[in-house]
């Protein structure tokens, strides 16, 4: 009769999270009053990729009032279990269509390829042989091959050179003087409809004379092109044997870190060799853009049905590198100008100011700026503590297209910048701000506004400063000093001539100077006609840089002291320390117990009256 909560939480055994199904993180389920039972729903993630049954579990626990919520051990977890679905499957077939092989080769290589879908579990087909016209009862041609099993491996998939796997038949040579013979494979599969065989057969042509060969190959293992190059080159060479009749060679683009048709064309092509050929060379179109990536690459492949083909160890593929072209992002500071309100946070504007660094143009890799300071009336380390930093800008991520920013390709309309989804040239290039704070170091110390420089430092290639790429950051001073009299008191004679008042920090240190102004009052003691002493209107007290609390801390003035030969008693005078001038009225504090002290003047020895009859 009252609400109870529990939560539930999901934790990952075969099945990965975000991949295979969508994470519980202390999901809570509420029970009110009437309700006996509550659901949460998980989702569950499809994919095209063939795997084995896969599972998570879900943890149940008390929230809250634990002491009222009992959960027996025997039901705190459920095991959930993904079963594979019937839309997930892989095509294999045979890698040709049929084989030529010499009784002199002793073996022959079959390969069984993926030719759809992908991979996360161990699949396994059936490789058998079937004889035709060989004869049982004479020397066999090659090994009979009886349920021979063939095992894909999870992260397999449609791609080369990882899609294959292939299995060594062995040619059994005779001196049997006999024709051209042939037998059969099989390709068979327990696992329909996960396993669908394309081509469940395939015919072996075994002929009694050596056949003769050539071997083929890219010229290179690896192609390097511009992006702003608009294609590469990439040929395909007869490196040994020679040829009496034409053979074709089938070349194939396959996309890596590169995107088919967004980074480069797709191409297949047959190439035709014959007695007078020895070399085919093929353009692919490269597709450039106004986006700074890194560098990209793709794969280029060649296969034949043709048993006088082979193939170059390590160049029936090869690489082809798109390098960054003259690509680049646009970077500057929000303003040229910061103020850091205070060197402490005891004003409550905190010692730091936000400073944004501006990044306009498509990237799709990370994009480096350097900042430094350099010192202008401010000093690193006593002033501020920052001297070099580093902001990095990660690619955003922008719907199916992947990581970075749609952009405007070579093909498109002319323009500049980068794209909406789109790819319309003409939209403004997008512009992405990271910040970071900038503080000041806190002293104690009076002292002018001081500022230092803040600037982008061109160390990549791809950024392009604009202004400001400066910006000139102040610190304003809150400190202050506290000044006073040093003493409350003087004693002096009428004969002495004058009488020595210092002002002295009470507390602070200054890096500037400041004045106080020191004004005489009568008592007793009176200036009129300059009876007693020399007044005092306003007279500055100037207080330099350096001059702190615990090192030349005074400054002192000699109040002019009149004698006459008047005998008189003890008389007295005030000194008072005004306010200073303006500009220094914010930083300049009189202490209320040390702002006046009194002066007394003592009659000397020497003033006395004749008195008689």
């Amino acid at each position: 009769e009252r609400n109870v909560s529990v939560e539930l939480t999901t934790s990952s055994a075969t099945a990965s999270e975000s991949s295979d199904y969508s994470q519980l993180n202390h999901f809570v389920l509420t029970f009110s009053t009437g309700l006996s039972s509550q659901c949460a729903i998980v989702k569950i993630l499809d994919d095209t990729v063939l795997e084995a049954n896969q599972s998570f579990s879900i943890t149940l626990s008390a929230l809250s009032n634990p002491e009222v919520v009992y959960i027996p051990q025997e039901t705190d977890v459920a095991e959930i279990t993904i079963r594979e679905d019937s839309f997930d499957y892989i095509e294999v077939a045979f890698e040709k269509d049929f084989y030529h092989v010499s009784d002199e080769a002793q073996w022959l290589q079959v390969c069984i390829v993926i030719v759809k879908g992908e991979l996360e579990r161990n699949v396994t087909v059936e490789l058998d042989t079937i004889a035709n016209n060989n004869q049982t009862n004479q020397p066999l041609d090659s090994d009979i091959l009886e349920a021979h099993m063939l095992h894909f491996l999870p992260g397999q998939s449609s791609y080369p050179p990882n899609n294959k796997q292939c299995e060594l038949i062995t040619i059994i040579n005779d001196d049997i003087v006999e024709g051209n013979e042939t037998f059969e494979l099989t390709l068979s599969t327990t696992l329909y409809p996960k396993v669908v065989i394309a081509t469940s057969n395939t015919t072996v042509f075994i002929s009694p004379e050596f056949v003769d060969t050539v071997a083929i190959g890219f010229s290179e293992e690896l192609y390097m092109v511009q992006e702003g190059d608009g294609s590469v080159e990439v040929c395909v060479n007869i490196d040994s044997g020679s040829l009496q009749r034409e053979v074709v060679v089938s070349l194939a683009t396959y996309p890596n870190t590169a995107e088919a048709s967004v980074d480069f064309s797709p191409l297949s092509a047959d190439i035709t060799f014959g007695a007078t050929t020895s070399q085919h060379c093929l353009e692919i179109s490269i597709l450039d853009d106004t986006c700074l990536e890194d560098t990209q690459n793709f794969y280029v492949a060649l296969s034949s049905t043709d048993r006088a083909v082979t193939f170059t160890p390590g160049r029936q593929n090869s690489s082809v590198d798109i390098l960054e072209d003259m690509d680049y992002v646009e970077v500057k500071l929000d303003s040229a100008s910061h103020t850091i309100l205070s060197e402490d946070d005891t004003m409550g504007s905190g010692n730091s100011v936000e400073v944004c660094l501006l990044v306009t143009g498509c990237f799709e890799r990370n994009v480096t700026v350097d900042l430094a300071t350099s010192p202008i009336t401010a000093v690193y380390g006593r002033d501020y503590p920052l001297q070099d930093t580093q902001v990095v800008f990660v690619p955003p991520e922008y719907g199916a297209s992947g990581m970075g920013l749609p952009s405007c390709s070579s093909g498109s309309d002319s323009g500049s910048g980068s794209g909406s989804g789109s790819g319309d040239c003409n939209e403004e290039p997008p512009t992405t701000q990271l910040c970071i704070d900038v503080f000041a170091a806190h002293d104690e110390i009076l002292e002018y506004d001081e500022e230092f420089a803040l600037r982008i430092v061109p160390s990549d290639a791809a950024l392009k400063p604009l202004d400001p790429n400066t910006t000139t950051i102040t610190i304003i001073d809150n400190d202050y000093v506290s000044i006073g009299l040093a003493g409350n008191k003087y004693q002096t004679t009428d004969d002495a001539g004058y009488v020595k008042v210092c002002a002295e920090l009470v507390d602070g240190e200054l890096e500037r100077p400041v004045t106080v102004l020191m004004t005489t009052m009568d008592g007793t003691a009176t200036a009129s006609s300059f009876a007693d002493y020399v007044p005092l209107m306003s007279e500055e007290l100037n207080f330099i840089s350096g001059q702190s609390d615990h090192m030349d801390r005074a400054q002192c003035l000699n109040l002019t002291i009149m004698d006459d030969s008047i005998l008189e008693n003890t008389e007295e005078f005030y000194v008072h320390l005004n306010y200073t001038p303006m500009e220094d009225r914010a930083v300049v504090f009189i202490s209320p117990l040390n702002s006046n002290s009194t002066i007394y003047i003592q009659e000397d020895q020497s003033d006395s009256v004749e008195i008689g009859f």
